[in-house]
């Protein structure tokens, strides 16, 4: 059972008196800046893409900002893009945030700043569609939901304004997970990366290289791909190199150098859209990273080896049918007994269902 904390509980009190206290300065901003940010804290997701197709759009690149959350992703942006970038919390931040029209973010509007003030537009364009239940939905968040309920706290997703949705089942499951009415949801997919920002491959001493980024935090079956010996024999026998992209917390713990040469963990470099360029293939299992790689045109592969232990905790949206059957594995010995030839002509898109098409720029000028 969730408890919020008395520390948090004021923080949360805190926020939503400066939100109210701040509304009467609304005359004094200037409503002229669009901020960008990620809630995985790393210049990511479909808030880089947009970011980076504004940046070179002259009618936007002098209005736009990316909020940095550590010192990682304040270098990276200073190499891209020096005088587009603000550290949160700093006293450009602030000037900026105030300035603001709109923020765009990944998560919540805590991806930019603590306070939303009242004049700005919050657009959510999430992290692809969600695999696993969230907000009302799952029995997780709804403790959470329902323990802010009783103190009288903001619910984040009341304060959103646009919600991007990337089929027609994901409109509905937005509307019943957070209650956001239809008219705020954005039946588009945004603007796909920016390929020309990306460092060139490393990998090209092997024939195939495939990345295999598992979301599971608990259960050690997320090692279970790479400890397979039938699967280090086929990597031996095919030149096929495994790129490692494991969970933060865990991921990093795992010396991939006593399995295999083959076998390179990826999991600490911040720049996921270089390693995305350098695989053929992506092998994952609930994880909201093939959102991500679709836009690649590239092929995945889903290895649900875990179903049933996964979904006692998490209750999944998916199901075996809304998987094309040849992007679907069940346990990690599949694919040793899969060919190269057969896994490039695997579909790109591992779904059944249909990707709503792109945002255009036009369209989000007439959203701002």
């Amino acid at each position: 059972m969730y408890k919020l904390s008395s520390g948090k509980f004021i923080l949360h009190k805190i926020r939503h008196c400066l939100v109210v206290a701040t509304s009467a300065l609304q005359p004094l901003s200037k409503k002229k800046y669009i901020v960008f940010g990620c809630g995985f804290r790393k210049y990511s997701g479909y808030s880089r893409n947009l970011f980076s197709l504004l940046l070179n759009d002259p009618i936007y690149n002098t209005n736009i900002y990316w909020v940095c959350n550590n010192d990682s992703e304040l270098q990276e942006l200073k190499k891209l893009a020096p005088n587009n970038l603000i550290y949160k919390y700093s006293l450009k931040w602030w000037a900026i945030t105030f300035h603001s029209k709109a923020y765009i973010f990944t998560h919540d509007t805590t991806d930019i700043s603590p306070v939303t003030y009242s004049w700005i537009k919050a657009i959510n364009l999430w992290h692809g569609r969600p695999i696993k239940k969230i907000g009302y939905d799952s029995p997780v968040e709804r403790n959470w939901i329902e323990e802010k309920s009783k103190k009288g706290l903001e619910i984040p997703y009341s304060r959103w304004d646009y919600v991007f949705s990337y089929d027609s089942a994901h409109s509905k499951i937005i509307e019943q997970c957070w209650r956001i009415p239809t008219c705020k949801i954005i039946e588009k997919s945004p603007p796909g990366p920016s390929h020309n920002i990306l460092n060139p491959n490393t990998y090209s001493k092997y024939a195939f290289v495939i990345l295999y980024a598992p979301t599971f935090r608990e259960y050690m079956s997320e090692f279970a791909l790479l400890r397979s010996p039938e699967v280090r024999l086929w990597l031996e026998k095919n030149n096929v190199a495994i790129l490692f992209r494991g969970h933060p917390s865990r991921g990093k713990k795992l010396n991939t150098e006593e399995l295999h040469p083959n076998i390179i963990n990826v999991t600490t470099n911040p720049n996921i859209y270089e390693i995305f360029l350098q695989a053929d293939l992506l092998i994952t299992d609930y994880s909201s990273i093939v959102f991500d790689f679709l836009e690649f045109k590239k092929p995945t592969l889903l290895l649900w080896d875990g179903l049933e232990k996964y979904s006692e905790t998490y209750s999944l949206y998916l199901n075996k049918s809304d998987i094309n059957p040849s992007n679907l594995i069940l346990q990690p010995i599949e694919l040793s007994r899969k060919s190269i030839i057969e896994l490039k002509e695997l579909k790109t898109n591992p779904f059944t269902f249909i990707l709503n098409q792109e945002l255009s720029k036009e369209e989000l000028s007439a959203l701002l």
